[in-house]
């Protein structure tokens, strides 16, 4: 165990599995020694396997493992304490079809936020100035209410908040108020994913294109829904198209939207499927690369605009209007990759990955017809938050640890604040962000360290889902239980 703890090629997820693997086998090797071969006298030996046996039972009478955490250590809660609901909310399942467009809730002007990771899909808020000082003037809690279980996020449109969630054996989307946090209508279809290390429910985040809705569940049902009523329009089964099976944690690719496809990965030999907006009939399949866990996103590239998805070794390019495939790029060892690529310049991005795969930046040229590698670094290992750009610094959840790294990958600045494996959004030169543990933190990174300028606690159980900001509303939620806060605005 002093071996495997010291063992610098392993990542902290492998250290952590091979040493509860350890335990697991030993102790009760060493209970079988202790009661049947040891030389002990028998009273002794009787009375040490009765007193473990009984701690043992004292221990699984009092506590239960609710999930694992990022660096996948178990967590354990009291039998007692309310766990993930799955209970359905006492809404209609659609809304009526005549039901006309709610009136304005409110007369503050304010951004939608339509996508994972926000208008852009690279966890950037812009036109947004955030008050620093909360001590006189933070955070308000508008409301809270309990959710289905999910590691989706939420996105707005107008004064209405989308997300998905688990309601018993069916996944579920779910409209609320944005200001309020009432229901306003729900869409369920059966299925159900659940695991001990996993979790349960669906695990990617809806969009919004105009007056539609996309949400891709946990089995692979991609749903296409009015988002005003809720409306079924057209759905898809990814398994059945792509003759696939579940991945191991599920289908976690949020829907990109570009012209009038919807894009998502999908799994088997053909990863990455585009599907007109308006019916549902497939527009291309593509990519032979294998799959992973990150959501397809739209960059432009030394001048031309190209998909970027993650394969199951390698990150790839493809065109958005015909899905050809224009360059691919080793990447990864095969674990999970999940955090998004970060453009840095006009020919240039960051890939990054947890379980000690660490960051690589590509570089981009007209002429060539596959990306140079400029420089990797093991310092910034993002497993599943979103690293962002502040300044000179490359910004992310290092194994659950705050890191600045210098975007010419030059120098590692600092690498502090054991925040765990949560999410965040630059919004302006601040980076706001919720750490694992369920707090809110407002941070001003420069190159003498994260610069925390205030935290506000919101939840007490694990938190891993996206975090949405529409104007100064913030959008958060764990497995368990969704908040909305309006954070202070700077002034003019």
């Amino acid at each position: 165990m002093a071996v495997v703890s010291l063992d610098p090629s392993r990542s902290h997820q492998q250290r952590n599995l091979t040493l509860i693997a350890t335990l697991v086998t030993v102790v009760p090797l060493l209970l079988l020694w202790w009661g049947l071969l040891s030389d002990a006298p028998k009273s002794w030996r009787r009375a040490g396997v009765g007193s473990f046996l009984g701690l043992a039972a004292a221990l699984s009478s009092l506590f239960r493992i609710t999930g694992v955490s990022g660096d996948l250590l178990p967590i354990f809660e009291f039998r007692w304490k309310a766990g993930p609901t799955t209970a359905t909310n006492p809404t209609p399942s659609v809304a009526p079809e005549s039901t006309p467009p709610r009136p304005a809730l409110t007369t503050t002007p304010r951004s939608d936020y339509p996508q994972y990771l926000g208008p852009d899909r690279n966890a950037v808020i812009r036109n947004v100035r955030l008050a620093t000082d909360w001590s006189t003037n933070g955070p308000v809690e508008l409301w809270r209410r309990p959710v289905g279980s999910a590691w989706s996020g939420f996105v707005t449109a107008g004064d209405i908040a989308y997300t998905q969630e688990q309601a018993n054996e069916d996944e579920r989307v779910t409209a609320y108020e944005l200001t309020t946090g009432k229901p306003v209508w729900e869409h369920k279809y059966p299925g159900r994913y659940n695991t001990t290390i996993a979790g349960e429910g669906p695990r990617a985040t809806p969009t919004v294109s105009g007056n539609r809705l996309f949400a891709l569940g946990a089995l692979g049902t991609l749903s296409c829904l009015d988002r005003l009523s809720g409306k079924p329009l057209w759905s898809q089964s990814l398994t059945n198209l792509a003759q696939c099976s579940v991945p191991e944690w599920g289908f976690t690719s949020s829907p990109l939207c570009v012209g009038d496809l919807v894009i998502v990965q999908a799994a088997g030999r053909t990863s990455v499927w585009a599907f007109h907006a308006a019916d549902g009939k497939v527009a291309w399949a593509a990519g032979s690369h294998g799959s992973s866990y990150g959501s397809v996103t739209l960059l432009e590239l030394a001048g031309r605009p190209q998909l970027v998805a993650y394969g199951s070794r390698s990150v790839v390019g493809l065109d958005p209007s015909t899905g050809q495939e224009l360059w691919h790029q080793s990447f990864g060892t095969g674990m999970p990759l999940v955090a998004n690529p970060v453009l840095l310049t006009t020919n240039r991005i960051a890939v990054s990955a947890g379980y000690n795969v660490g960051t690589t930046v590509l570089e981009f040229t007209p002429a060539a017809a596959a990306p140079g590698t400029v420089w990797t670094s093991r310092r910034l290992k993002c497993k599943f938050g979103n690293p962002v750009v502040i300044g000179d610094l490359l910004v992310g959840l290092d194994d659950g640890i705050l890191t600045g790294l210098a975007v010419d990958g030059s120098k590692a600045y600092w690498k502090e604040g054991r925040y765990g494996h949560g999410q965040g959004l630059r919004v302006g030169d601040l980076f706001l962000l919720m750490s694992e543990q369920g707090k809110v933190l407002l941070l001003k990174p420069t190159h003498d360290g994260p610069g925390e300028l205030a935290q506000r606690a919101v939840f007490e159980a694990k938190t891993w889902n996206p975090i949405a900001l529409a104007g100064d509303l913030l959008l958060v939620r764990n497995d368990r239980e969704a908040a909305c806060l309006r954070l202070p605005l700077a002034g003019p």
